[in-house]
């Protein structure tokens, strides 16, 4: 199964590891390859401190022997760096310790494969999935190489202050580059156009939406955005850097745990959200739904500190007023978030209202019944399965957003039954919003 160069690295060993060598690196490479460049470091690593202890069913006391067999062929074939890494220390501890405290072993070996400097970190342009598509893992491997190869030249020293951030810098600069299969742009265009697919494919599956209705949706969601676009939805959400800057170093909540009722009084005078003057007057931030959500979102955000009765800006906070595309995903994120009942309803709720059909009056029981079907393939209640009730003003907490941001047109008179009807910077946010969650990481079920 091995070429000649391998083989000639084989015969160079004693023959008593010949064997040991010759099956470890036939696992390692595919079938009649014998180019020593196709090997990664990664490849290398999760062989060494996973596949070989978990899946090769022999003793440890053999593990041991493979792995020393397998370095012996390594510095045969002039691969110093990967020889080392058989014959560590780190790798024979791992390989012992799967015997007796797997979990243990599982935690180490995570360790180990994050402070390798080859494993592709997590950045603010993407988080890998737990569950990759062939694109996005192809994707992982050509990340990883160039990695290894800042390593190997020495821009990148896993343990050297600052070689996180390097690492970083690596991986996004790779991830905005060519995608290798020229079928896209970039490699993040080729991830991301991969996960939209399936994500639109998951929603047909649960027939949340019709084909052609999915389609539709899919042919604006999936391409990156324009910079009018974003800074359109960043425009709308004013309020929200509006009240970070007026939390500013800090304002202290009331004994309740409220806003100061000053700034809630500010609010209402600037955006005029309190719709009961002037038989009422505001008197907390429970009275203006809209600044209540604000001062949510920038907690759930973590754009906001606070230490005993004392709220500030966070540093975060402070990053997203300076950077527009951080503000804009950190609320989208935010709001559309589909592990929380609140933000799988936006989803829910931006998907119907997305793929309305604008010449036909959308009420808000067609609305109802759109997030019932979103919904119920995904959340339970104790008793069973939900109901169309149980879905019914689920979407609130995106409605008040929706408000606050001027994404929702002003309801018609005395027109209650009618479903919101978004705006133009409405739908350029839920069509942001749905292109956060579609991009989104794959999480293991």
């Amino acid at each position: 199964m091995t070429g000649p160069a391998i083989e000639r690295a084989l015969h160079e060993l004693p023959e008593d590891t010949r064997g040991d060598a010759r099956a470890a690196i036939e696992w390692l490479l595919p079938e009649d390859d014998d180019a020593w460049e196709d090997l990664l470091q990664l490849a290398v690593q999760g062989f060494l401190w996973y596949s070989l202890p978990m899946k090769w069913l022999t003793s440890s006391a053999e593990h041991h022997e493979i792995a020393w067999a397998l370095g012996d062929l390594f510095e045969a074939a002039g691969l110093v760096r990967y020889g080392d890494l058989c014959r560590s220390p780190e790798t024979h501890a791992l390989i012992s310790r799967w015997e007796h405290d797997t979990e243990g072993a599982r935690v180490q070996f995570r360790t180990l494969m994050a402070d390798s400097g080859v494993d592709p970190p997590d950045s603010d342009l993407l988080t890998w999935g737990e569950l990759q598509t062939l694109t996005e893992h192809a994707a992982n491997l050509h990340v990883s190489h160039a990695l290894e190869k800042a390593v190997a030249e020495g821009s990148l020293v896993p343990g050297r202050r600052g070689w996180r951030s390097v690492a970083a810098s690596v991986t996004e600069r790779t991830l905005r580059g060519p995608d290798p299969s020229g079928k896209r742009p970039s490699l993040l265009d080729a991830v991301e156009a991969e996960r939209c697919e399936a994500w639109f494919s998951e929603l047909r599956r649960r027939a949340v939406v019709p084909d052609d209705a999915a389609s539709a949706l899919l042919a604006r969601v999936a391409p990156p955005p324009s910079g009018d676009v974003v800074n359109a939805v960043v425009e709308s959400l004013e309020p929200l850097a509006w009240f970070l800057n007026e939390v500013g170093d800090g304002v202290t909540m009331t004994q309740a745990g409220y806003l100061p009722r000053r700034l809630v009084l500010d609010a209402d005078e600037r955006y005029d959200w309190f719709e009961l003057k002037p038989q009422f007057s505001v008197r907390t931030e429970h009275d203006l739904p809209e600044i209540a959500l604000l001062h949510d979102l920038a907690r759930q955000a973590r754009l906001v500190t606070l230490r005993g009765r004392r709220l500030t800006v966070s540093a975060r906070g402070r990053q997203s007023l300076d950077d527009v595309p951080t503000l804009r995903r950190t609320v989208l994120t935010a709001l559309f978030d589909p592990t929380t009942w609140d933000g799988d309803a936006a989803v829910g709720a931006a998907v119907a209202l997305l793929c309305a059909d604008s010449a036909q009056p959308f009420m808000r029981g067609d609305l109802d019944l759109a997030l019932h079907r979103h919904l119920r393939g995904r959340w339970r209640r104790e008793a069973g399965d939900l109901t169309v009730d149980d879905v019914r003003g689920a979407s609130r907490r995106l409605r008040t957003a929706a408000q606050a941001f001027g994404w929702f047109a002003p309801a018609e008179r005395r027109a209650w039954e009618l479903a919101p009807r978004l705006t133009d910077v409405g739908r350029l946010a839920c069509v942001l919003g749905l292109r956060e969650v579609a991009c989104g990481q794959r999480l293991a079920p």
